[in-house]
């Protein structure tokens, strides 16, 4: 709007009107105008003139992309030489070919071959149930009989601390010096980590497992299971609160 006719107006809609006006001064347009010009430039060996469109540069940049990827997906094709991993905790050499994926520990061995690698293993079970309310541990033997059978509320905590994290924690934390005192550590070949629930005992076990505490028992473990109830139909379960 021009300033003749700013005059014209109230006082009231001057500001309003100054706000209207157009923000493209001569600086700024000639600062688009290079800027366009350095968007035109794709290949400096090949300038091309600036008076080119974007739209070029866009598909120029789209078919180098296409190139790429063109030469990346024909590299992947290409078949590689086979690997080669050698574990260096144990004399396990593993060969495989692209895109086959070798078995990681004993969790790809089924139950049958593992028993007939090692027919005199004792493998013994750590049961860990875990519910909002308390957290029990119980350790057995090969035949399931139970060795050590302890709970929160053996170490003093009652009502509703006994399903507290800290509660569990030292729960685990005792079950390790007991065996460790009792001499179980040194009978112990294997051992299953059977888990229940999902109360905060069970992240608690597990932290003691993989802390300090646990370190002579973790190299131990063969196998961890997830043996939670799942109720299917059944009995109508309690309002929720």
């Amino acid at each position: 709007m021009e300033a003749r006719n700013l005059l014209k107006l109230p006082l009231l809609f001057r500001p309003f009107a100054q706000t209207c006006r157009p923000r493209s001064t001569p600086s700024t347009l000639r600062k688009l105008t290079t800027s366009r010009q350095r968007l035109a430039i794709v290949n400096p060996s090949s300038p091309t003139p600036a008076s080119a469109s974007t739209t070029d540069t866009t598909h120029t940049s789209l078919g180098q992309l296409g190139e790429k990827i063109g030469r990346a997906s024909a590299s992947a094709r290409t078949p590689s030489p086979p690997t080669t991993t050698t574990t260096t905790n144990t004399t396990t050499t593993t060969t495989t070919a692209t895109g086959a994926t070798p078995p990681s520990s004993l969790e790809a061995i089924s139950l049958s071959r593992f028993y007939a690698e090692h027919p005199s293993a004792s493998e013994h079970h750590l049961h860990v149930y875990a519910h909002k309310h308390n957290t029990h541990l119980t350790l057995t033997n090969e035949a399931r009989n139970a060795i050590i059978s302890i709970s929160c509320g053996n170490l003093g905590f009652r009502k509703s601390q006994r399903g507290t994290y800290d509660a569990a924690f030292q729960l685990a934390a005792y079950l390790l010096t007991r065996m460790q005192q009792q001499g179980l550590m040194a009978k112990i070949e294997f051992l299953e980590l059977v888990y229940r629930g999902f109360g905060q005992g069970r992240d608690a076990v597990t932290k003691v497992i993989m802390g300090v505490e646990g370190a002579r028992l973790r190299g131990k473990i063969c196998r961890v299971v997830d043996k939670t109830r799942l109720k299917i139909g059944g009995t109508r379960s309690p309002k929720p609160r």
